[in-house]
């Protein structure tokens, strides 16, 4: 385990069902101390196991899931896959795509519940995203319902490498994920510019534009000086209360009259040099503390945070 407090590595002692020495599998985190690793090449076989390590500072305790067999569904063997891990209500699951298994097709997506460990196959994922080996897959969790997972390059079967782009869109309003659509990039952009459809039951689902969701993507960004002068500036005779709720230095700016906008502007760059707790968050915050005086300019960088210009910026 490498730490990076301190910048060591160190070799835990293990505990439980430690796994063979393997290549090619997936270990994707569950919470800060917990992981799950699936599949992968023992030098024998290929694996259709799961292991779940629950880590402390010097140890690694091991749990392993194998396939019961009989009628119970569970994952192919393979290798090569990619795996990312899908929060919602009904508990972390593991979204597991393509990779190779030798002679079993493993051209197909895999979604395990890691409360139950219950597997089940999603069958409407077209080739296009199955049909890979080495990509790479990750997770954009829009809100707590709308989860974007985006795949990126790889090789099919044959050799050949990839080098485009696929959305997969998954809903888990009921608590079940279901896949609500796969897209290519130029369906994607078309999506994020139509805005809200509807889905097959005829509910309306909140895609990647949604503006509520992108004030809490940006709130630990670090906000460029140019949108702050912007935000701020008829509030520059706040400049004092401003630079003392961001702890810099506000004494040696000159009080004299027509100089706020230009003391306004030293602050928000000294604040930005400082690097400390520089983002969109610690604004807001700023302007909670001081409703009187900065109440306006808090629906401003709400509106901002919300628009698609700050997406696109940030």
């Amino acid at each position: 385990m490498y730490r990076l407090k301190t910048g060591e590595w160190t070799s835990p002692t293990v505990t439980g069902d430690r796994p063979p020495p393997i290549n090619d599998f997936t270990l994707t985190s569950i919470i800060n101390t917990t992981a799950i690793l699936f599949g992968g090449y023992d030098g024998d076989r290929k694996s259709n196991d799961v292991y779940v390590f629950e880590f402390t500072d010097t140890s690694v305790k091991c749990t392993n899931f194998s396939n019961p067999g009989g009628s119970v569904l569970w994952s192919k063997e393979r290798l090569g896959h990619s795996s990312v891990l899908i929060n919602c209500s009904s508990g972390p699951h593991l979204l597991v795509v393509g990779g190779t298994g030798g002679g079993s097709n493993t051209n197909d997506c895999w979604l395990l519940n890691i409360n139950k460990m219950e597997w089940k196959e999603l069958t409407n994922i077209p080739d296009s995203v199955t049909n890979r080996v080495s990509h790479s897959l990750s997770v954009w969790n829009v809100t707590q319902t709308t989860h974007w997972i985006i795949e990126f390059g790889g090789e099919r079967k044959g050799g050949s490498r990839i080098s485009d782009t696929r959305f997969i869109e998954i809903i888990s309003s009921t608590g079940d994920l279901v896949v609500q659509s796969v897209l290519d990039i130029n369906e994607y952009q078309k999506r994020r510019i139509q805005g809200p459809v509807e889905s097959n039951n005829g509910t309306q689902t909140k895609q990647v534009h949604d503006q509520s969701s992108y004030k809490n993507l940006l709130l630990d960004k670090k906000p460029e000086k140019s949108d702050l002068v912007r935000l701020f500036k008829s509030s520059a005779a706040h400049y004092m209360i401003i630079g003392t709720a961001l702890d810099v230095e506000v004494d040696d700016l000159p009080p004299t009259p027509g100089a706020a906008t230009t003391n306004l502007i030293l602050v928000f760059k000294r604040w930005i040099d400082s690097d400390k707790g520089v983002t969109w968050r610690k604004v807001l915050q700023v302007c909670d503390d001081y409703p009187e005086e900065l109440g306006r300019v808090k629906a401003k960088v709400e509106g901002f945070l919300s628009s698609d210009r700050a997406c696109d910026n940030y």
